[in-house]
């Protein structure tokens, strides 16, 4: 993704660029909350962040909210540096 530019480079600070157009407020797809990955942090702990633990937090995430919401799923591709589609299908 395109870095958020700054005051420095001549942008209007916040907001994403991609070299051309007027940019956009927030990058592209689902985004998660602060909220949302702090919860997610707070579930995984000091776990590893490994690809093959996928399925194990997802069902840490339903049994402490009862349901998997879409910014969870998204904090959690986040944390663990995955495509959000990738978590999405394990999770359906």
């Amino acid at each position: 993704m395109a870095p958020l530019d700054s005051k420095s480079s001549g942008g209007e600070p916040g907001v994403w660029k991609s070299g051309r157009g007027r940019g956009r407020r927030l990058p592209k797809g689902r985004v998660y909350s602060d909220e949302g990955l702090a919860a997610v942090r707070a579930l995984l702990g000091d776990r590893p962040r490994r690809r093959d633990l996928l399925i194990e937090f997802l069902h840490l995430i339903q049994d402490a909210y009862g349901h998997l919401s879409a910014d969870h799923l998204a904090a959690l591709a986040f944390e663990m540096k995955l495509g959000q589609a990738e978590v999405y299908e394990t999770a359906t």
